[in-house]
């Protein structure tokens, strides 16, 4: 299933909900809504990730760099629901600070 993106703004808050599957396809749709996140200047972003059905590594790791961007300049990136596919991949690519967001949003049973 190809991902989808659906982007909310509403200052100083953005939401970016993605359905379907992360992969080598999405990737350069993933990275440009993220870098637009970047550039709102919201000063919180919150993503949703709770319908995401498959994510591989480097879809993580741009969301892990998209993180230390906003919270370098003072911002966060809050894990809103998090799907089991996408908590285990953070997890075990030991992302230890999207893992901890992750734990409280995970939603789903399935461990994959």
């Amino acid at each position: 299933m190809q991902a989808t993106f659906t982007t909310t703004y509403e200052p100083p808050v953005a939401t970016l909900a993605i359905v379907g599957e992360l992969d080598i396809v999405s990737r350069g749709r993933l990275a440009w809504r993220l870098a637009e996140l970047t550039t709102l200047g919201c000063r919180t972003v919150r993503l949703d990730v709770g319908r995401v059905t498959y994510v591989d590594g480097r879809s993580v790791r741009l969301i892990d760099q998209t993180r230390e961007r906003l919270e370098a300049r003072g911002a966060t990136l809050d894990i809103i629901a998090a799907s089991a596919c996408f908590a285990r991949v953070v997890t075990v690519g030991r992302f230890r600070r999207l893992a901890a967001a992750c734990a409280a949003a995970t939603t789903g049973s399935a461990p994959w």
